[in-house]
């Protein structure tokens, strides 16, 4: 058998990480259609700390988009591929507060 029957497949789309002045801008998106706090006076202080801001962020920004999902079938959040565990909800936690400086806390 010679390879020239043989058909090539397409090369796979790799989804390629975002540069960093393209991840600022995702970042950015996302910031400014969080709710916001305010001070007396008006000022922002920074996002509210709330269920619709956290479902903002892990709808809305494609780094947390990508890496969490539902699986339908066993009914379980997946993280990373893989059934979600406690460690992972601390890690995602200190991504949201690094990323936003908005902090949720399991109650």
């Amino acid at each position: 058998m010679t390879t020239d029957n043989v058909r090539r497949a397409p090369p796979a789309e790799v989804e390629r990480e975002p540069t960093r002045d393209e991840r600022a801008e995702q970042i950015r998106k996302v910031l400014s259609s969080l709710e916001q706090r305010f001070d007396r006076q008006g000022n922002p202080l920074g996002p509210l700390r709330c269920m619709a801001n956290l479902d903002t962020i892990v709808k809305d920004d494609p780094w947390f988009c990508r890496k969490i999902r539902l699986n339908g079938l066993s009914e379980a959040v997946e993280w990373e591929g893989r059934r979600m565990r406690d460690e992972d909800i601390t890690r995602i936690q200190l991504a949201i507060y690094r990323t936003y400086r908005v902090e949720f806390t399991a109650q």
